[in-house]
């Protein structure tokens, strides 16, 4: 939540998807994830339920994993949103193509 109306993009105060969920990890657990929310997805595993802090993945072209947030509870996300142009917190049923959840512990 610390990020939150951080700018998107990929300068100075501003997060991609993967990015924020990459240093909101890192930060948690010390658990370093690349830059690219396929490859994100292959860490850590699917919890049973969700908790806050657990990725969420999605395929927004419905062919390839293209997008990743950080779950807050209550049906809520935390994504670098390229639709807000900032990191927010929404309904994760707005965002299109829910594939799966991944939680990462050191």
């Amino acid at each position: 939540e610390q990020y939150l109306g951080w700018g998107y993009g990929s300068g100075p105060g501003q997060f991609m998807c993967s990015g924020l969920t990459s240093q909101a990890v890192s930060e948690a657990t010390g658990v370093n994830l690349p830059l690219d929310p396929a490859a994100q997805m292959s860490y850590g595993w699917e919890p049973r339920r969700m908790k806050p802090g657990d990725l969420m993945f999605f395929s927004e072209d419905g062919v390839s994993i293209t997008h990743v947030g950080i779950y807050a509870g209550d049906g809520l996300i935390l994504p670098a949103s390229d639709y807000f142009y900032e990191v927010v917190e929404s309904d994760y049923t707005y965002i299109d193509g829910f594939v799966g959840v991944r939680r990462i512990r050191a």
